[in-house]
């Protein structure tokens, strides 16, 4: 969604928190007779015997089924996770502190969109793109991008935080904002040649993710069908909090950030550490990462694909 929610970064309401439940499932033991002791290792000898004449399974299926078997976590994951943060939304906007972290947001945003494009004026480029808001929320970033951009298309797994998007798009007119409840990766792995009308492939022009992708279970598989929706050249921004560790789940650094980026085929432009200024003499540091899609080599007649001329 549009802002953080770990402590120090983003309060959220009510002292709630997102919890990741990663306990396995509990063993449970019998305390057994001598007689049941016997007969047990009598069946664990036949069953050993027995399964010693019985083959292996073959190498592709153990790899099917521990695909299915990830997939499944995954899918499990996320489902918590949108109920989390289904339950946050009629109350997400507010917290002041998450309004300030979108208007520094939006600052930053812009400042890695001029440095990345070499334009001076990051708000002539928005005005003739489409933005895509991945990890909406309740729009508190879009509020300060509709009327800067040509149409924003705001992504959220979360129909609870979606809907507060749409009713402000309804209630404040907003012509050129299209909300979508949407999993980019579930949506991508169907097999559909586009996620919906309004993402169409090579359609969007810059993608921003707003203290979003950490929560995200499979993040190089979600990146990995935002990367279709690009332009070649595209842009992709995130902040996130700062961590050490090699996976993105506990924040993100250089290292882990290129490798994400890899996995997704993108490449990696930028990467740096922000002071935010919460107000109150309250501030944060956040990671701050850019990557492109890359541009197709140019074909033997030297001409490129679509949409490479609109990016620097």
């Amino acid at each position: 969604p549009a802002a953080g929610a770990l402590d120090g970064l983003v309060r959220l309401r009510d002292g709630q928190s997102l919890v990741w439940d990663e306990s396995q499932p509990h063993l449970h033991a019998r305390v057994i007779g001598d007689a049941d002791a016997e007969e047990a290792n009598a069946s664990s000898s036949n069953s050993s015997a027995s399964a010693s004449t019985i083959p292996d399974a073959p190498e592709e299926e153990r790899e099917e089924e521990q695909a299915v078997g990830a997939q499944a976590s995954v899918a499990a994951q996320q489902a918590e996770v949108t109920a989390q943060w289904d339950a946050m939304a009629s109350g997400w906007d507010a917290d002041g502190s998450v309004r300030a972290y979108s208007k520094a947001a939006l600052r930053a945003f812009l400042n890695a969109l001029a440095a990345a494009t070499g334009e001076a004026d990051a708000l002539h480029l928005l005005r003739h793109w489409r933005v895509l808001d991945f990890g909406c929320g309740t729009g508190l970033l879009t509020e300060k991008l509709q009327p800067l951009a040509d149409t924003i298309v705001c992504v959220d797994v979360s129909p609870q935080m979606v809907a507060q998007v749409e009713a402000k798009r309804q209630e404040r007119g907003w012509a050129n904002v299209q909300p979508l409840a949407l999993d980019l990766a579930a949506q991508a792995g169907q097999g559909t040649p586009a996620l919906t009308p309004a993402l169409a492939p090579e359609s969007v022009d810059v993608a921003m993710a707003s203290s979003v992708c950490t929560f995200v279970p499979d993040l190089p598989a979600t990146l990995r069908a935002l990367r279709q929706t690009l332009k070649p050249g595209a842009l992709f921004l995130h902040l996130d909090w700062p961590g050490e560790s090699t996976s993105y789940r506990d924040g993100f650094n250089d290292a882990n950030a290129e490798a994400v980026y890899s996995q997704a085929g993108l490449s990696k432009v930028s990467s740096s550490r922000l002071e935010f200024d919460m107000g109150g003499g309250e501030k944060v540091t956040v990671f701050l990462g850019v990557a492109r899609r890359p541009i197709a080599a140019a074909r033997h007649d030297g001409s490129r694909p679509a949409g490479d001329a609109d990016h620097p």
